[in-house]
């Protein structure tokens, strides 16, 4: 691949190499890239050991080529930072760019500066609140974003 760096080609032979008896799971990822329904977030769990990161890692290379797929970089639940659904959003945004997330990223800074202060039960809710709704708020703009790419 033009300008394509030493290092991902090493990545590749490595995946090439130690990758073996996925073909019918790397078939379901390529019908799902070649779907007309919006991907959202692709999840794949199992026991350790079983070849999990193998599979993202493959995938990931099918999916880079994909100008519908925004996000290349697995989220690893080992982590239990991103074991909760507020981890999972902090680490899209530091993956996709705060650009996109400047309502939602205003609403976490006044969730922590919140829970940092002590505030009240009500006055957390209420904080969690607007977090929700700035996520909403993206997902609206995304859908909407997308009914114009289609219309175009």
């Amino acid at each position: 691949m033009k300008g394509q760096s030493t290092i991902s080609f090493v990545l590749e032979d490595i995946v090439r190499s130690q990758f073996v008896n996925r073909t019918k799971e790397l078939s379901l990822f390529e019908d799902l890239l070649r779907s007309d329904k919006p991907i959202g977030v692709l999840s794949i769990a199992g026991d350790g050991g079983t070849g999990k990161t193998w599979l993202v890692l493959r995938a990931l290379q099918q999916a880079a080529e994909n100008p519908r797929v925004l996000c290349v970089a697995p989220i690893d639940f080992y982590i239990t930072a991103y074991r909760s659904g507020e981890g999972v959003r902090e680490r899209l945004v530091q993956q996709l760019g705060s650009q996109y997330f400047a309502a939602y990223q205003h609403a976490m800074d006044d969730l922590e500066r919140g829970r940092r202060v002590g505030q009240s039960a009500e006055t957390i809710a209420g904080l969690e609140n607007k977090v929700q709704s700035a996520c909403e708020t993206y997902d609206a703009l995304v859908q909407s974003k997308d009914a114009h790419d289609e219309y175009q």
